[in-house]
Order: structure tokens, then C-alpha cells, then sequence
């Protein structure tokens, strides 16, 4: 026997041997990585600018790459018919006002950090995360905002790196428009990196793209423009790696952020002004008798110390100690002052769902494996309240299959069922092969795990063997797999079939020139996507 050992000596020897072949460890499934901006792009004095760094918590993503940006909110003065988010009584003018809390469009949004904190929240467990800037200064220049070059360059971080198997861009939402007047739906540069995503995803066969929609947020209540945004995402994805992706709709409306994190900072310099005096009318209101105090007289005991904290607002350099001192005596004081941070609250709530479906896909995987549709009753999110749009059946049979193929799957709620995943497909809609999700991420497992699993081989003799190990091999892990439930068929050979030799999988020449062939053909499960119930009455007669 090739495994004796040597004996010298007369007596007994024991020599154990294994019983089974070398088995097949399968690769992760749902491995995230995040291609975006950070607060930090250094550690422990060291760049980590375009570098794919594993993260397994919230807590140490926050050591690594910091927090979300500053935010910038204005106060607006709108009519009482323009939804305001404040109404409140001018004692001066005697007159009732109405404020909209604006997002600051000169200043720069970016999506990365809270969608961390959505997929850690969905059930996500590790990821990597490639920062391609911070939120201000890059070599020495003003940060322009989201662009599509830097988050180009973080893909091209992670062409040649193994271990994501996901791939997502929570800022591409952020990338600018081609037209803001005419079609506002449309960038350039959010085509140029879907494209790319979708190639690599294609080339690589290890990792699979969840995407979101540009111009999401440009679809209102009354679900207008929507059907423009598909039509600009669907005919902007190109035709190469659709299999190897799928896009989700609507926004989420979630409660990553709460209030505790909000403060009167949040508004920018000249809207603290504003705030200020709004905050002197309710003191007024609530203090001095509904009136405010002739110039150069004293209110009320209480109206004049609220008025020194109110003063403090416009103030740009108090410690933060102080501020948060600020804060809570205002916010415990005049309500209006937390009416204001809760539409504040709620604008920063508004995220796009690639994040939290990232983290669906984990939870998915772990329970009931990859080869599980990531969608239905059991496919909830977390942390989310609503989707921002709510989807009737009509408007989600157009999203799904549509003439293209390229299907969108919808974010939907129903009576008494909490914000769920309700679609499956990938964005090769018409191909009965590649149609569905869990079919292409069961297959890159399969095909992944084998792969790596055939490495030792490189250098092994060429012979039957070799052949005879690693189809044995190959068969051992695609029966597990066939007993999880990964694999559809009766028996076995119903489900798979493993072959490699001469005359088989391979020819004389293929083997002179150095090439093992061995062909896997598997049996994969699909979903019951529509399920059509037909019931026969029997009538008694009269």
C-alpha cells in the first residue's frame, strides 16, 4: 500500500486510512462590499484610500472610516398649501407663517455610512468596505460632490480581489444628472458604473450586483415619472453581466437615524437665524403672554432665560458639550424646535434599499440557504417603516416582466405585514436559465466551491485516477447539497451528475496539452413565482 509505514521491527502496527474522499468546503455566499465615501480615509496613519477593508461591526467601521457627514438643512418660508413641516404664529406681523425643512443642495449627500448601518441592522454580519474619498478634501482639492471616476476607481479596487461576493454603490444614486431641467432621471455617469459593476460581476463569476435606481427620489407619492425611470435604468445597464445583477425600487423610508443624533446644527449658518427667531415666537407664545417684549424692556423670568439659550443657536464655536446642553433645554422647551428636527429626521430616513436587501441576503443564506428566493412573506426589512412609494399589483407586473426583461424588484407593504421583499428576478428577466436570483448566486457557489476545491489538482498526474478523486469528490459535496435541499430531483442522479475522463469530458489531445475537463450538470431549484390554485365545485342537483 502507498500509505504503509515502515516496519523494521517484528510486532503489530496500526495504520489508520480515511474512509471518505477529500470533501468540498463551500465558499460564502453573502459577503458584501461597499464601494463609497468616508469621514476617514486614513488608519493608524496609514491610507486606506481605494483598499478593500474587512468589517465586521458597525463599531469598528466607524473606528476605520468614521461617521456620516455634517448635514444641511434650510428653513424655507412656504404657503400653508406647499406642505410645510412648521406652522407657526408671528407675534410681530400677527400673522401665521409656514416653514419647509430643505435639504441644502450646495452642500454635498453621501449614502455609504447609513447604509452600513442598514445592512448590520437587516442581519448582516461582514463585509469590505473601499472608500474612494472623504466627504471634503481629495489631494488638496474641494471635493466635488459623489463622482462617477472615483467610484469607477473603487470597483477596479476590488477587480482583482477575492472574497466579495456582493457588490454595492449606495452613493451612485448621489452621481449627477445630465439634464436637471429636461430629464432629470438620466446621468451619464450612473450609466458608465452600472455597466462596469455588471462587467465585473460577468467576468470575475465569484459576485453579483444589487442596484439601485437612479432617479428614485424623483418619483413622487403619485408614482409620476416613474415609468421614465425605469425606462432610462433599463435602457442604461447595457447588455453584458445582466444575469449577475438585480435592482430594487422604491426608496425605504427607515429609522437608521434617530432623533438623539439631530440638532440644531443640522441647519446651516443663515437658517439658524431664522431658527432663532422662530424659537423667540414660541417663547413668547408660551412665556410672555403671547407677545413679545417692547425694545429695550425685560420679558418674563422664563422668556429671558430661554432667550439667552436661543441666542446661542447662531453661535458657530461653542464646545460640543455645550451644544448638546443647548439642545436638550430647547428641545424640552418649545416644541417647535423638535417638530423641526423630526422633518429633519425624516428627510435623512430616506435610503436606497441596496443596503438593507445586502442584509436580507445574509439572513436568507444563513437560514435557509443561497439557493432560497430572497423574497416573499419572510423576506422583511428591518428598520424600515414603509417603502416611499406604494406599488399596487398593476404597476409591480410591469416592473417584473417586463418586454425587455430587465425586471425591477419591487419594496412593497401589505395589511398587517411589515416592508418586504417582493420580487426575485435578475435583470435577465427573459432567459429561462438565468431569470432568477437564487438560480445565478446558487450556481456561483457551486461553480466557486468546486473551483477552489479542484486547485491541488493543477499539478496532479493526468490520469484516472486523479479523475476518479475528483469526481468523487465533486459528487460527495453536490450530495450535501442535494440533501439541504439546494438540488431538485428524486434521487441523486436525478439531481447531478459529475463526469471526467477520456473519451467522456476530454480527448487524447486535451490531455497532451494538459487540459482536465470535467463537466457538472446540476439540477438547481426555482421558485413558485406564481401559484395558480383552480378549484372544482361539484353541484348537488335540484
Amino acid at each position: 500500500m502507498s500509505n504503509q509505514l515502515p516496519i523494521k521491527t517484528p510486532g503489530v502496527y496500526i495504520n489508520e486510512l480515511d474512509s471518505f474522499p477529500q470533501s468540498i468546503i463551500g465558499v460564502s455566499t453573502a459577503i458584501p462590499a461597499f464601494v463609497g465615501y468616508t469621514e476617514k480615509v486614513e488608519h493608524g496613519g496609514e491610507s486606506i484610500l481605494m483598499k478593500p477593508v474587512m468589517i465586521t461591526s458597525l463599531l469598528q467601521f466607524e473606528e476605520w472610516f468614521g461617521r456620516g457627514p455634517e448635514l444641511h438643512y434650510t428653513l424655507v418660508e412656504v404657503g400653508d398649501k406647499d406642505d410645510p413641516d412648521l406652522n407657526i404664529y408671528d407675534p410681530a406681523a400677527q400673522v401665521n407663517r409656514y416653514y419647509a425643512v430643505v435639504e441644502d443642495r450646495s452642500a454635498w449627500k453621501f449614502n455609504l455610512y447609513k447604509g452600513i448601518r442598514l445592512f448590520f441592522e437587516n442581519g448582516g454580519t461582514e463585509c469590505f468596505v473601499v472608500s474612494v474619498g472623504d466627504y471634503t478634501t481629495r489631494e488638496g482639492e474641494l471635493q466635488a460632490g459623489v463622482s462617477g471616476a472615483s467610484l469607477e476607481g473603487g470597483l477596479d479596487a476590488i477587480a482583482d480581489f477575492d472574497g466579495p461576493t456582493l457588490v454595492l454603490l449606495p452613493d451612485a444614486l448621489l452621481l449627477p444628472n445630465d439634464d436637471p431641467e429636461g430629464d432629470p432621471w438620466q446621468s451619464s455617469q450612473f450609466v458608465s458604473l452600472t455597466q462596469k459593476t455588471l462587467r465585473q460581476c460577468a467576468d470575475r463569476g465569484d459576485r453579483f450586483a444589487i442596484l439601485d435606481i437612479y432617479g428614485s427620489s424623483l418619483v413622487p407619492s403619485t408614482n409620476e415619472n416613474m415609468g421614465s425611470v425605469f425606462e432610462a435604468f433599463r435602457q442604461g445597464i447595457g447588455n453584458e453581466g445582466l444575469s449577475y445583477g438585480a435592482a430594487y425600487f422604491p426608496l425605504l423610508e427607515t429609522t437608521v437615524v434617530s432623533l438623539s443624533e439631530i440638532g440644531y446644527l443640522s441647519f446651516t449658518p443663515e437658517s439658524r437665524g431664522i431658527l432663532k427667531e422662530l424659537l423667540t415666537w414660541q417663547n413668547a407664545a408660551l412665556n410672555n403672554g403671547g407677545t413679545l417684549p417692547p425694545e429695550g424692556e425685560q420679558g418674563s423670568a422664563k422668556y429671558e432665560m430661554l432667550q439667552v439659550e436661543i441666542a446661542k443657536v447662531v453661535e458657530n464655536d461653542l464646545p460640543p458639550e455645550e451644544v448638546a446642553q443647548v439642545n436638550q433645554t430647547l428641545t424640552g422647551t418649545l416644541p417647535i424646535l423638535q417638530q423641526l428636527l423630526q422633518a429633519v429626521v425624516k428627510r435623512e430616513n430616506i435610503l436606497p434599499p441596496s443596503s438593507a436587501v445586502a442584509g436580507l441576503y445574509v439572513r436568507v443564506d444563513s437560514s435557509s440557504g443561497v439557493w432560497t428566493a430572497p423574497a416573499g412573506m419572510n423576506a422583511g426589512l428591518e428598520s424600515v417603516i414603509r417603502p416611499t412609494i406604494l406599488l399596487n399589483d398593476s404597476e409591480q407586473g410591469e416592473m417584473n416582466v417586463p418586454a425587455g426583461g430587465r425586471a425591477i424588484n419591487a419594496i412593497r407593504t401589505f395589511p398587517g405585514i411589515a416592508s418586504v421583499v417582493w420580487g426575485a428576478r435578475t435583470l435577465d428577466g427573459n432567459s429561462n436559465d438565468w431569470r432568477y436570483i437564487q438560480v445565478r448566486r446558487t450556481l456561483i457557489y457551486i461553480e466557486q466551491s468546486i473551483k477552489n476545491a479542484l486547485q491541488p489538482f493543477v499539478f496532479a498526474a493526468n490520469s484516472s485516477a486523479t479523475w476518479s478523486s475528483a469526481v468523487s469528490m465533486i459528487e460527495g459535496f453536490l450530495n450535501s447539497l442535494w440533501k439541504e435541499g439546494g438540488l431538485i430531483g428524486s434521487t441523486p442522479s436525478d439531481a447531478y451528475s459529475v463526469e471526467c475522463g477520456l473519451g467522456s469530458t476530454m480527448t487524447q489531445e486535451d490531455i497532451l496539452n494538459g487540459y482536465m475537463i470535467v463537466q457538472v450538470m446540476v439540477s438547481v431549484v426555482y421558485p413558485a413565482e406564481f401559484i395558480v390554485l383552480m378549484f372544482r365545485q361539484k353541484m348537488d342537483s335540484v
